[in-house]
C-alpha cells in the first residue's frame, strides 16, 4: 500500500490523501501540481462496491434483529452503513489504485 498516495502519471508526484478530502469526485480531477486531468483506472467499480458494501451491511442489520427497527431507524442505519462503507473504502482505493491522465498526449 502506497502511503503518500497514487502519483500523477504526467508530474511523478505523490498527491497526499487530504487532497482527496476536498475534492467532488476524487476519481476524476485536476493535478493540483501540473494541472493534467487524472482518472482513477477502477472508479466506477469501487463506488458500486462501497454502496452495495453500506446496503448489504443496513439490510444484514435489519433482517438479523426486525424488532429492533422501526422504518425511520432503518433508513438512517442504512445511510449511516453507506456513508461509512464509502469513506473506509475511498481511502483503501486511493492508496492503492493508479491514475492516468485523460488528456495525455
Amino acid at each position: 500500500m502506497n502511503m503518500h498516495g497514487p502519483t500523477c502519471p504526467r508530474c511523478q508526484k505523490a498527491i497526499p490523501y487530504d487532497f482527496a478530502l476536498k475534492l467532488v469526485n476524487p476519481y476524476d480531477f485536476i493535478c493540483h501540481l501540473c494541472g493534467a486531468r487524472l482518472r482513477a483506472k477502477k472508479a466506477t467499480l469501487f463506488f458500486t462496491v462501497c454502496v452495495a458494501l453500506g446496503v448489504i451491511i443496513g439490510v444484514t442489520g435489519e433482517f438479523m434483529y426486525p424488532e429492533m427497527w422501526t422504518f425511520s431507524e432503518m433508513i438512517i442505519f442504512q445511510a449511516i452503513a453507506i456513508a461509512v462503507s464509502t469513506w473506509i473504502w475511498h481511502f483503501y482505493i486511493w492508496k492503492t489504485d493508479t491514475f492516468y491522465a485523460k488528456d495525455a498526449a
